[in-house]
């Protein structure tokens, strides 16, 4: 591999162009991965939260740097600024775009390995993702769940329309493009969460007085 020297004077058109192409790499680089420190820290802080006082105290002191109105993008100016101070050499801008690159890197790895410590083999953390995942599962159940107004008379029948009506609702659904595009839950098993052929479409029925019904069905008639 050949090394790039630097060039004396103004330089060529050339090494402008892959200077600035440089330029824009390292600053997307650092951007990605100040914004993967900014969101772990922002994980330890809400691991801090839920944890009891006596474990939370080592994380809120693990925290290196005092936080800031807009951090990420404060060190990635500071850091383009450094990269524009050596605008006029390659290599020195090689060994400045390196040496950025390298420290945030490593203050990831560090800043990870503290998060698997704090949090694996947590109880309060493992309480905290199966809320995360209830909630989620809840509102995964929602979207096939409809509720139907009827009037209040009609509790005591029993009318076979109402249900062919359901059937056809049902496989509407089924067939729509957005219950088929339903993104997965961030942990599944399909055994106990089901998939898009298992996911069961619910209907269900609420009775009103009949001036309550008549209501409902005047706005949703007006809406419509």
């Amino acid at each position: 591999n050949s090394t790039i020297k630097c060039g004396g004077g103004g330089g060529s058109n050339s090494s402008s162009w892959r200077l600035a192409q440089a330029r824009a790499t390292h600053r997307t680089i650092c951007t990605l991965l100040l914004a993967a420190h900014t969101a772990l820290a922002a994980q330890l802080e809400t691991i801090a939260a839920i944890m009891p006082p006596w474990a939370a105290n080592p994380i809120s002191a693990a925290q290196s740097t005092p936080p800031t109105p807009h951090p990420t993008r404060l060190k990635v100016d500071n850091l383009s600024d450094v990269a524009k101070s050596v605008v006029d050499c390659e290599e020195d801008f090689l060994v400045a775009a390196n040496s950025d690159i390298a420290q945030l890197c490593a203050e990831n790895i560090l800043l990870w390995q503290h998060f698997l410590t704090v949090a694996i083999g947590s109880e309060p953390v493992r309480q905290h993702l199966a809320r995360q995942h209830h909630m989620q599962r809840v509102k995964r159940f929602a979207e096939a769940f409809f509720v139907v107004d009827n009037p209040r008379p009609s509790a005591s029948g029993c009318y076979d329309s109402n249900y062919q009506n359901y059937v056809i609702v049902s496989e509407a659904v089924r067939r729509s493009r957005y219950f088929n595009l339903l993104p997965p839950l961030a942990v599944e098993c399909v055994e106990m969460d089901g998939d898009l052929t298992s996911l069961p479409v619910i209907f269900e029925d609420q009775y009103q007085h009949v001036a309550e019904f008549a209501r409902r069905r005047s706005i949703v008639s007006r809406k419509s």
